[in-house]
């Protein structure tokens, strides 16, 4: 897939910029609409996501993986390095406070996606 993304620029960016981004900025978003406008779902999506991560943590601590990024002669390359308008170093000390360089699996961008997804799918009117 990272193949044939590769091949459009625009993709690319876009998909980096999402991948940096998205995981904060529209997970609080959601979790704010749905506070604001959902409140009875949004003490079991609350729940739900700290017990993904207690999960999560689990499954890093007993099972630590190197993300793709470190194995470029398999041909994968670290997209957000090379693609975003703003190089991020995740050495700066500022990235090095908020994220582990180093952890992959398990990923939990798309499990905050679904765990967002879902309860504003049933909860949305149309």
């Amino acid at each position: 897939m990272q193949a044939w993304a590769s091949g459009s620029h625009v993709v690319m960016v876009g998909a980096s910029w999402l991948y940096v981004n998205a995981q904060t900025s529209i997970t609080l978003s959601a979790l704010a609409f749905l506070y604001l406008r959902h409140n009875k779902s949004f003490y079991f999506v609350r729940n739900m996501f700290m017990i993904a991560m207690a999960i999560a943590l689990i499954g890093y601590t007993v099972f630590p993986t190197a993300p793709p990024r470190f194995m470029p002669e398999w041909g994968f390359i670290d997209s957000v390095a090379d693609f975003t308008p703003v190089k991020v170093s995740h050495a700066s000390g500022s990235m090095t406070a908020l994220f582990n360089p180093y952890a992959a699996v398990p990923s939990m961008h798309v499990a905050f996606a679904l765990m967002i997804g879902w309860p504003l799918a049933t909860s949305s009117t149309r």
